[in-house]
């Protein structure tokens, strides 16, 4: 492949379609094949961007699509295993067992202090992790210069009202070329799901001509700074609005109007199945509610999530109260109004599966660890209206006359730094989000990606009920069925946290003679780890 030359124009064709042929089994191409055929695309997508007036517009789009092909391969395998959406290939591994002096940065220094890695030519999954990282931000880079040469391209064959689209599994990009006028208020559905809306206003001058770059890729790109978030189950698109030449141009927008993207998830996301709660058998004279809490406490204080539950009664035809506090317990009653907000859960307006929904936006959970949910039921003489001001508020304790099942996830929405990472900053997710898509809200463009975890369940009791709620009702203290990707190493972050909860717990929920359970049900080899 090193030997191929870019010297014609059938050389590129043909070099590029059989790239484009060969990079299209992402599972079985090494790092070497990888960097290879990423600085090959990226040489013939320079030549490509300079010989584009001297050609047709087909043979410019037939080659580009070719080259778009490649890139986004070879993008997605060396990302694959770093997401654990495929196999860490022997091959890579054998010739990650590379002596020290491969390692010339801060990085590997660190590790090495730290005996992170194993001894010399020894294999180590650490040391193949790190090249793969390595490997994957420079491909990304080299990815980012082919698909802008390739837009310029296309960019020189393109008039007012013109487009070209490239449509593979690997792949979908379009680029139209049109007025700023016609862009106010535009929504783009480039392919299933996925949609962006741009707003009313922005800060382009509406008589300029512009083409508006956008593409979405199955597989989202890992960060540079491993372990911070979670975009393995996410797509990863795009938008980039181009000028005449085909360089970028920086896009604004306020809070007011912001661009909304729909970013649909793995088609292959299994829901897990809902936990079920038995009230009935529970019984309190000191307490108004019932309470979960939930952990949503982040690696780096500075990504957000939002928070999604659901609720779903035996009786639907039931209402409730739900209230909320974070970082803290919610106490509602005649004496004490310590809550972050509350909601009232009418039947009538119950979804057509049963289930109750609340939302609890990113920007309100930010550098908060957790949340505590307590539910009530109404009994016959409250009245459940949406459009109550104010909670209905009692002092006595809670009962309820039929059992529920709950759920709960966060999702986030994250854009691609110049260095790589996936930040949260200045977005915001929208209150349709769901199991199949994350609808984002942002002031500006970028490459943007989701978040997506199951959130764990944990029902807090108190002592005076611990001895009843053993003995007759084992299922009213499970959490979330699961806890997805956990394997036996990454419990140990688990663990901690529950450590630190414990020790916090006296002072921030006011009770010292709270009691946390936890069970925290590990689905791969179906094997409880349980915590008190």
């Amino acid at each position: 492949m090193n030997d191929l030359t870019t010297t014609t124009w059938n050389n590129i064709l043909l070099q590029a379609s059989s790239i484009a042929l060969l990079t299209h089994a992402i599972n079985e191409l090494t790092r070497d094949t990888s960097m290879l055929a990423s600085s090959k695309c990226r040489d013939m997508a320079f030549t490509l961007k300079s010989m584009a007036r001297l050609v047709s517009s087909n043979d410019v789009e037939n080659i580009g699509n070719h080259l778009i092909q490649c890139a986004t391969n070879v993008l997605s395998a060396v990302n694959a295993p770093l997401q654990q959406r495929g196999a860490i290939l022997e091959l890579d591994l054998n010739r990650s067992s590379a002596t020290a002096n491969d390692y010339d940065d801060d990085m590997y220094l660190n590790l090495n202090l730290n005996g992170i890695f194993m001894k010399e030519n020894e294999p180590s999954y650490e040391r193949n992790f790190y090249h793969q990282k390595r490997t994957a931000n420079i491909i990304a880079k080299q990815v980012a210069e082919t698909l802008a040469a390739i837009a310029v391209a296309f960019n020189v064959h393109l008039t007012v009202g013109q487009n070209t689209t490239v449509n593979t599994t690997s792949v979908f990009t379009s680029l139209e070329k049109t007025l700023v006028s016609s862009l106010s208020n535009k929504r783009i559905s480039p392919l299933g799901s996925a949609q962006i809306h741009i707003p009313l206003s922005s800060n382009l001058t509406q008589s300029d001509t512009v083409s508006v770059w956008s593409m979405i890729q199955p597989l989202a790109v890992a960060s540079v700074t491993p372990g911070q978030v979670n975009t393995s189950l996410s797509t990863m698109i795009s938008l980039s609005i181009l000028d005449s030449h085909g360089k970028e141009i920086s896009i604004h927008t306020d809070n007011e109007q912001p661009i909304e993207f729909f970013i649909p998830r793995d088609p292959n996301l299994i829901i897990p199945s809902m936990a079920l709660y038995n009230v009935t058998l529970i019984h309190d004279a000191k307490h108004q509610f019932y309470f979960h809490l939930i952990n949503i406490t982040q690696s780096n204080v500075n990504l957000t999530v939002s928070l999604h539950i659901e609720m779903r009664p035996r009786n639907r035809s039931l209402n409730y109260l739900m209230i909320f506090r974070l970082d803290g317990q919610p106490q509602l009653n005649t004496l004490i109004n310590n809550i972050d907000d509350w909601s009232l859960l009418c039947s009538s307006n119950i979804s057509d599966d049963g289930i109750h929904k609340y939302f609890i936006s990113n920007n309100r959970t930010a550098k908060h660890r957790f949340v505590i949910i307590g539910f009530r039921e109404l009994n016959t003489t409250e009245i459940c209206s949406n459009k109550s001001s104010t909670p209905p508020i009692t002092d006595q304790p809670f009962n309820f006359s039929s059992d529920y099942e709950l759920r709960t996830f966060t999702s986030a929405c994250y854009y691609l730094d110049s260095n790589n990472n996936w930040q949260s900053d200045g977005l915001l997710v929208g209150s349709m989000t769901d199991y199949y898509q994350t609808q984002c809200f942002s002031t500006h463009l970028s490459t943007f990606a989701s978040g997506y975890s199951h959130a764990p369940n944990p029902v807090l009791l108190f002592n005076d009920l611990f001895a009843h709620t053993q003995n007759s009702c084992p299922s009213v203290y499970p959490g979330e069925d699961i806890v997805n990707g956990m394997n036996l190493s990454k419990s140990n972050t688990i663990l901690k946290f529950d450590h630190e909860m414990l020790s916090l717990m006296p002072s921030h929920l006011e009770h010292h003679d709270a009691t946390i359970r936890y069970q925290i049900h590990k689905t791969n080899i179906n094997q409880d780890i349980a915590i008190e």
